[in-house]
């Protein structure tokens, strides 16, 4: 997925959670948390927070694999 845009294992990649009017505070805690175990409830409700108010938060930079995982299993 994010090989076809020339991005390489090895690099940095944020993964980016954007505002939705669909689900609600609670449920985009939840499933950050569950989906990306390093981050704390305290981490999980900053992100919330970040993408109501600016329209997007950062959840993590971490490697190509882990972000596609991330991307893959928040996006179901």
């Amino acid at each position: 997925m994010l090989a076809e845009v020339g991005v390489r294992e090895g690099d940095a990649i944020a993964l980016l959670l954007h505002n939705d009017p669909v689900n609600t505070m609670e449920y985009v805690v939840v499933t950050l948390r569950q989906v990306v175990p390093s981050l704390s409830e305290q981490d999980a409700v900053a992100v919330m927070i970040e993408a109501h108010n600016t329209g997007v938060g950062l959840v993590i930079v971490c490697d190509l694999e882990p972000a596609e995982f991330y991307c893959e299993t928040l996006k179901a």
